[in-house]
């Protein structure tokens, strides 16, 4: 859901003076994000990484920065290509082909780190 708001903002609502729209999705999308679960499990296992590495306060405050900032950036990047018919008609074509490959990936992942946790 948190894509509507990018939408719209691709589409340049303020020229048009509908801003209450934009608010809007931008807040259903900061909710839609807050209840992904994915997101605070990656932040706390980086958090903790970070935090066993004695990493000062401001360090830390600067990396919880820095990633939110490079994952904003990644989702208007992604809305901003999406929002092209060519690139969105081109991705569903590929849709299986990259779920796959994305699969794959986490797949080879997750045996890396179970072959590096079982090493002795």
């Amino acid at each position: 859901h948190g894509h509507r708001f990018w939408l719209r903002f691709a589409r340049d609502p303020w020229r048009r003076g509908d801003c209450s729209r934009g608010v809007a999705g931008l807040l259903q999308g900061l909710l839609a994000s807050s209840l992904n679960p994915k997101l605070p499990l990656f932040y706390a296992g980086l958090f903790g990484v970070l935090r066993d590495a004695a990493t000062p306060a401001w360090g830390l405050a600067l990396a919880m920065l820095w990633m939110g900032a490079v994952v904003l950036l990644w989702d208007l990047a992604l809305v901003r290509l999406l929002y092209r018919p060519r690139w969105r008609n081109g991705l569903r074509r590929r849709v299986r082909t990259l779920d796959r490959l994305c699969g794959a990936l986490l797949a080879l992942l997750g045996s890396a780190l179970l072959g590096g946790a079982l090493a002795p």
